[in-house]
């Protein structure tokens, strides 16, 4: 893995400014799992990068906003996940509290991972919990930024393949109780085909999701999407047949790498998470 804060990494020598895909979700309290959303490139987080200082200054599209230094670093671990990109030692986590929240951030930057290499794109998990006892409720929103293509193709065609690219957080509902997952085990697959011509693209996702209270895995099935470029720009959005939306972007030169966030929600099954990939030969 690559040395040097994730804005490092992305090449940034001078203070800089990122615009985030997101998506996100809500849990306790009154809420088991909701308030789901997905926010295009520009639409939702911010993040601001200070060089002099190393920290980064994060504000979501509501508003709420929390600086993180290197001295709010905790070296003790990250994700809690073991495959792909999601491994447990894969990312710098931050922690913070400040106006009766708690923040904690967790970033992956560029680098190599399990095999994976991403070169122009960030993975950031932030996480915001209040209230305490039984009205404690926590927000996690997925993000994804970082040097997005300058110049698209306009011709041709490209497959992306999202293998150990893939990180998610769902909610399976059975009467009135339910399940939870996560997918950071690096068993989901999936391809993103477009054609770069048309702009029109086709997503196909197998998302294996782990218990940890039962202690297995359970396969969920293929999702499948569709969705278009953004005339002008490496921007895209799109929805699942299944339900739900997703929105990503280009990365790189020649759109070498791409990723989006996402949100599933279908009657039985809420998921919400992220995926990068990247240009197959």
């Amino acid at each position: 893995m690559a040395s040097g804060s994730a804005a490092v990494r992305l090449g940034a020598t001078a203070n800089t400014s990122y615009s985030a895909a997101t998506a996100q979700f809500a849990s306790g309290g009154t809420t088991i799992y909701g308030d789901q959303k997905a926010e295009r490139f520009g639409a939702g987080t911010t993040i601001d990068y200070n060089a002099a200082s190393d920290s980064y200054t994060f504000k979501r599209s509501d508003g709420l906003s929390i600086t993180m230094a290197p001295s709010n670093i905790n070296r003790t671990g990250t994700f809690d996940g073991s495959g792909g990109i999601f491994g447990q030692t894969m990312g710098t986590g931050y922690e913070k509290e400040e106006a009766g929240r708690k923040h904690t951030i967790s970033i992956v930057g560029p680098g190599t991972y399990q095999g994976i290499k991403m070169s122009y794109m960030t993975i950031s998990i932030w996480n915001v919990l209040s209230g305490s006892g039984i009205s404690t409720r926590n927000e996690l929103q997925w993000q994804l930024w970082g040097n997005r293509t300058q110049t698209m193709p306009t011709t041709g065609s490209a497959t992306y393949k999202l293998d150990g690219g893939i990180g998610a957080n769902g909610f399976e509902a059975s009467g009135f109780a339910g399940t939870a997952y996560d997918f950071l085990k690096g068993e989901s697959t999936g391809n993103l085909s477009v054609n770069f011509g048309s702009g029109s693209l086709n997503l196909l996702m197998n998302l294996i999701g782990y218990d940890y209270v039962a202690n297995k895995s359970k396969d969920f099935g293929n999702f499948n999407g569709s969705g278009s470029i953004t005339s002008g720009s490496p921007n895209y959005s799109g929805t699942f047949t299944q339900g739900g939306d997703f929105h990503g972007a280009f990365f790189g030169p020649a759109a070498e790498e791409t990723g989006f966030t996402f949100f599933i929600n279908t009657s039985t099954i809420d998921i919400t998470g992220v995926a990068v990939g990247f240009k197959q030969p």
